[in-house]
């Protein structure tokens, strides 16, 4: 199960820092040494209901494994209380928090494929719902993120990455299943 908790802006700008990142304009998640010049790469994210899923699930391919992430929805997301139920069951009451209070989320599970599975399924509401959300881990200096704005995944990075070309294929190889790594969680041992 995934784990969660708020917060606030000043403790995420010095978390973000560490790695080379911070919170710009209406909480947009960018680079330190250069805020608006990144590489990136978008694809609006599919319609139907399981490649959405497998899509969600593809998407986090972008960012590396990790123990935890950051999570920062921008100043525009406007979530509704039956949305907001949804993500609170998925990733508990500090959503809610971090939704409206601009505080940012760190999001931690018992294995690092338990918290990408979890993961997959917040990404998946939240594309549905087109709200405006940030990710990234949080020990990769200056690592990639994964923005979700209007119905769409952006894949940034500080330099341009040739993974980023493979991911503007994202929505046909969604069409196929899901990912390896979705197998590897089927058939994980629960503790």
């Amino acid at each position: 199960m995934m784990r969660s908790h708020a917060i606030d802006e000043v403790e995420t700008q010095r978390r973000l820092r560490k790695i080379g990142l911070e919170l710009g304009a209406w909480h947009k998640m960018g680079y330190l040494r250069q805020p608006d010049n990144y590489a990136w790469q978008s694809t609006v994210a599919p319609r139907d209901a399981n490649v959405l899923l497998s899509f969600s699930q593809r998407a986090l391919e972008w960012l590396p494994m990790a123990d935890q992430y950051v999570a920062a929805f921008d100043d525009s997301a406007v979530i509704t209380n039956e949305q907001m139920l949804i993500l609170e069951d998925i990733a508990g009451q500090p959503v809610r928090v971090a939704a409206k209070s601009g505080a940012s989320l760190i999001l931690a599970a018992n294995t690092p494929l338990d918290l990408r599975m979890n993961l997959s399924y917040f990404v998946y509401f939240c594309l549905l719902f087109g709200l405006h959300l940030y990710i990234t881990a949080t020990d990769i200096d200056e690592g990639p993120i994964l923005g979700l704005v209007d119905e769409a995944a952006y894949f940034i990075s500080r330099r341009p990455d040739h993974r980023q070309k493979l991911f503007s294929n994202i929505t046909e190889d969604a069409k196929h299943g899901s990912p390896a790594w979705v197998a590897e969680y089927e058939y994980m041992p629960f503790t």
